[in-house]
């Protein structure tokens, strides 16, 4: 699968992002073999609050927000929250995130560049 993501530029409290792929409130899930990208996507893949979530064998890149997009709050390739479950992020490629992943177990054989 091919996922282009989005980023949500506006200033407000609470701040809000925009992701390529969401998993809320789910069982357990595997999201593997994709590419993930787009211009100035605040996150990659967002999983909150669900069972155990295996995010395997992507690759997970975004190109710097375009030119006039002042607003850069996130840039998080993959966070994790709230899950029950022992999630994991293994063998993926980060590009262009400022933060390639965020969350528990997740220093998996990956590879984050810049």
């Amino acid at each position: 699968n091919v996922i282009a993501g989005y980023q949500w530029d506006v200033i407000s409290d609470p701040q809000w992002t925009a992701t390529g792929l969401l998993v809320y409130l789910s069982g357990d899930v595997s999201v593997k073999l994709n590419t993930i990208s787009g211009d100035g996507t605040d996150i990659g893949v967002a999983a909150y609050y669900s069972g155990t979530v295996n995010v395997q064998n992507n690759v997970i890149g975004r190109t710097p927000p375009g030119d006039g997009d002042i607003i850069d709050a996130y840039g998080i390739g993959v966070e994790f929250y709230g899950n029950g479950g022992k999630s994991k992020i293994v063998n993926n490629k980060f590009s262009g995130w400022a933060t390639a992943f965020v969350g528990q177990d997740l220093s998996k054989n990956n590879v984050v560049t810049p």
